[in-house]
């Protein structure tokens, strides 16, 4: 950071507030006091960047220790979208240029990694006799976790003595345990046809030695041992490691997020459970659940959206409209009855969806797959025409009771999870969702009606009456919390599947 001050010398500090959650502030610190026209901080300050929360930076200009002029704010998610510097223009004083740079994971070694191997063996002629006559042989690469053997690959078979292997990538996360970079490694050779069930011989490593070589520019060469045979050999390990991309690399590189909506406008809204006030509730002095979700989710979303434009359909009800004379329940229509279902900001979602309810009459049943199926068509409609650019797309369900479409809603999903998409699922009302775990994910992956399990996890459901009991005055904030906090890790996980992000 640094102060540019044209007209005269001044001795500066800055107090930096991070406001990430349930608006407490929490002090990082000042910087260190310097004099002259242009200062070069040398301190920095370390804030943890949360995804799921609006995070504020409150910075305060002092000189000698007293604050001059007025406390500036910036948003913690436009200054990481900004790959330059951002400038806070304080009057009278200079100019605060702001830069930041996002600091790894140290706790977990080499986490945000991807190892890449070849293996090249060199095996005594005392294993194989006939070198003209190699028998089959592979080899597994085994994890010692909690005192057991994990397999985490498997090669092809081999005819050959002397083995080179293909390229093989492993994601770090996959070979250590507990943070531990030190986790034994075995790489087993197997010859079923001169030890049936047990290995001929094994090597054993961990990360670490890998990464230590890797960095001395040494090519790790490990003996290969064998309990029957004695030394049988070595192998060489050619290792290298990727850092993997996070999901604040892709919003440096210009990623963009979409926010979809999807309201239910069933019947079960006017007729709520234990409650004689409507979900669907128009009395303007009070906002209804539908709208308090809308609000503390959008509100999140849109600091990732430039243009402010977001679809808004509903479904499950009987528009009433020129488009709809047979008068048929509507699983999928815009809430602003236009022909484009955007609307421009958070709050004229609000507003038009308030409008909608005098004109939609509420009806049944409950269906999600064709809204989802409407999203995926835009996606496939951008991805088409918007090579060249990067855009991933929420979309924020709200429903008030189980679905009447499961299977064909669990078909749509496992389609949506080839795409950049994420479904979020918010329970309104007291209803049991108990068909909604299927959808989630979380107990076993979501599987088509050819039986095809779904690519990634994609689904997130969370009931928004549980955190309006646990806290009814900050129930918005935990549930941004909860409901967003899973998809910087969908991001990434799309990313790394596709392996392709334009830049």
């Amino acid at each position: 950071m640094k102060i540019v001050d044209p007209k005269r010398m001044h001795s500066f500090s800055i107090t930096i507030i991070n406001n990430a959650k349930l608006n407490i502030e929490a002090y990082l610190g000042d910087l260190e006091e310097r004099s002259g026209k242009e200062i070069q901080f040398e301190k920095s300050c370390e804030v943890n960047y949360y995804f799921q929360r609006k995070q504020l930076l409150l910075i305060t200009p002092k000189i000698n220790g007293i604050q001059t002029g007025e406390t500036k704010t910036i948003i913690l998610s436009d200054l990481i979208r900004n790959p330059g510097s951002s400038i806070i223009i304080f009057n009278g004083i200079g100019d605060l240029i702001i830069s930041y740079k996002q600091t790894r994971m140290r706790e977990v070694p080499s986490k945000n990694a991807v190892s890449s191997f070849n293996f090249n063996f060199n095996i005594s002629n005392k294993i194989f006799d006939n070198p003209k006559n190699i028998p089959e042989t592979y080899f597994i690469i085994y994890i010692l976790d909690n005192k057991l053997k994990r397999a985490l690959y498997k090669s092809q078979e081999y005819y050959v003595k002397n083995i080179v292997s293909n390229t093989i990538k492993l994601d770090n996360e996959s070979l250590i345990v507990n943070g531990n970079s030190n986790t034994p490694l075995y790489l087993v050779l197997f010859c079923p046809h001169i030890r049936q069930n047990k290995p001929i011989g094994y090597a054993e490593f961990n990360l670490r030695l890998l990464e230590y070589n890797l960095s001395n520019d040494i090519i790790t060469n490990l003996p290969l041992k064998s309990s029957k045979y004695g030394d049988i050999g070595n192998v060489n390990i050619n290792y290298d490691q990727i850092i993997k991309y996070t999901f604040i690399d892709y919003l440096q590189k210009g990623m963009r997020i979409n926010l979809d909506i999807a309201i239910d406008y069933t019947a079960s809204n006017n007729e709520p459970l234990d409650n004689p006030i409507p979900l669907h509730n128009t009395d303007p002095r009070y906002t209804n659940d539908y709208e308090e979700v809308i609000e503390a989710c959008g509100s999140i979303v849109t600091f990732y959206n430039d243009d402010q434009l977001f679809p808004v359909y509903g479904f499950g009800g009987i528009p009433r409209s020129s488009d709809n004379v047979d008068g048929s329940v509507n699983h999928c229509f815009n809430i602003n009855f236009k022909k484009d279902p955007k609307i421009k900001g958070i709050e004229n979602i609000i507003k038009a969806y308030r409008e909608s309810l005098s004109k939609v009459t509420l009806a049944s049943p409950t269906c999600f797959s064709p809204v989802i199926d409407k999203v995926i068509q835009e996606i496939k409609y951008d991805m088409e025409n918007n090579r060249d650019e990067n855009h991933y797309y929420i979309l924020l369900i709200l429903t008030d009771g189980c679905i009447n479409d499961t299977q064909q809603t669990m078909d749509k999903i496992v389609e949506a999870s080839y795409l950049p998409m994420s479904i979020i699922i918010v329970g309104i009302g007291k209803a049991v969702f108990t068909l909604m775990n299927l959808l989630d994910g979380d107990e076993k992956p979501v599987i088509n009606s050819r039986g095809e399990p779904w690519k990634r996890d994609i689904v997130q459901f969370v009931e928004f009456e549980k955190f309006k009991k646990f806290n009814a005055v900050h129930y918005g904030t935990d549930l941004t919390e909860e409901v967003l906090k899973e998809i910087p890790t969908q991001v990434e996980t799309y990313y790394r599947m596709v392996g392709k992000f334009y830049e």
